[in-house]
């Protein structure tokens, strides 16, 4: 009778804090059915998985004004009121109230399709550094591309640059601790983001940063989806691992800087608010001269950023947009005319249905010019269909 009550107690207290936390409806209504249906498993799931982490902000309110600020009087004139074009004012205006980020003109980009041209650029301008080098990935792995990495940090920080790495301790779990004991030993400050027993015990494992950010002086940046691994350089079983990243030189790398600060305080407790961190940035005039807004987005935000800049981009028909999951709210959009390549691996990152997997194959194979390397044959998805395999879909969105 006692276990009773206090499973009735703990399920009731579940609900309202669920309740409470004014989440979209369909999550509220899923965690409130888990919870009452199967409550053991509903509860551990939930405070595991499922606690919204709105309330808790990586850096305080105030501290983040203080790093814009410093942003602001870096980028100087670089800051657009508006876009070149109409068709993006709205997107510009809804990122930037939500992130205030501000749109920065006067960037160099260069976009990477491959690892290995990207890795050797990245090194180059590591190379360079004079000042300070801030990296940031999800995944820094101890194999040969990690190794070339950390040599090269431990070399630039026994020059005198100020190196800072944060790593995600979840997905390096299974990297021994030795590699990152090395570089603090040489004078490389590492850093992991949320500690993954102590965030499994405090209902915390869930909130990962997934962030790619390089930041070299203050002056060039990188971003994207590529993380430092040999599978990004070399692939795995079916074929070349296909990602983007970006070589940002210009006003933008300052945005980037705020974001990667941000983190390192949540890390630290330590506000890095030194000046020399945030120089005057100086607007490319060459062709090659981009408009660039950086967007950030986490648990911890009150709003979900990126995912409304994609669905307003999608609704102005104006996206390209390069993602890893892709759910049916998102393919209806598809339907509406834009295209979609997938990219297959065994790896396990996602897990549909035979149905789901087939009905985007189906919308991808009416598309005219599919890429050599996205075709998909008739036998192979059927035996994907067949077996109900798990798999990482990576589609690339180009309108149509």
């Amino acid at each position: 009778m006692l276990y009773r009550l206090v499973v009735l107690l703990l399920v009731i207290v579940s609900v309202i804090i669920v309740i409470s936390e004014n989440r979209k409806p369909y999550l509220s209504v899923f965690w409130i059915m888990f919870i009452v249906l199967i409550p053991g498993l509903g509860i551990a799931f939930y405070y595991l998985l499922g606690k919204d982490y709105r309330g808790r902000r990586t850096i305080k309110t105030d501290e983040r004004m203080h790093l814009d600020m410093l942003r602001n009087q870096a980028v100087g004139d670089a800051v657009l009121t508006r876009p070149h074009s109409d068709k993006y004012q709205k997107l510009a205006d809804m990122m930037h109230k939500a992130n205030d980020t501000p749109l920065l003109d006067g960037n160099e980009v260069r976009i990477f399709t491959d690892f290995t041209p990207m890795f050797e650029a990245m090194l180059d301008d590591i190379a360079s550094a004079k000042s300070f080098i801030h990296i940031q990935f999800y995944i820094v792995e101890n194999d040969e591309v990690g190794q070339q990495l950390s040599d090269l940090l431990i070399r630039k920080a026994a020059e005198g640059v100020d190196v800072r790495l944060i790593y995600d301790s979840c997905a390096n779990l299974f990297v021994h601790s030795g590699y990152y004991d090395r570089m603090r030993k040489n004078g490389v400050k590492v850093k992991s983001f949320q500690k993954f027993l102590p965030a499994l015990f405090n209902r915390e494992v869930n909130c990962r940063t997934h962030r790619k950010i390089v930041v070299i002086d203050g002056q060039t940046g990188y971003t994207g989806g590529m993380n430092i691994a040999r599978r990004y350089r070399d692939g795995i079983n079916h074929g070349a691992w296909r990602d983007t990243q970006l070589r940002i030189i210009g006003p933008a790398v300052s945005q980037l800087e705020v974001s990667f600060l941000s983190d390192w305080r949540f890390c630290t407790k330590e506000l890095l608010d030194d000046p020399r961190f945030f120089p005057t940035q100086t607007i490319t005039q060459s062709g090659n001269n981009a408009i660039v807004q950086i967007v950030t987005s986490g648990p911890m935000d009150e709003w979900n950023t990126v995912m409304q800049g994609m669905v307003q981009a999608m609704a102005q028909r104006a996206a390209r947009m390069v993602s890893i999951f892709f759910m049916d709210a998102k393919l209806r959009r598809i339907r509406r005319g834009y295209k979609v390549f997938p990219y297959l691996w065994e790896r396990n990152a996602l897990t549909m249905t035979p149905k789901e997997f087939l009905d985007i194959l189906h919308v991808a194979e009416r598309l005219k010019d599919t890429p050599r390397h996205c075709t998909t044959t008739k036998r192979r998805t059927e035996s994907v269909a067949e077996h109900s395999w798990r798999i990482s879909l990576m589609a690339l969105l180009l309108k149509g």
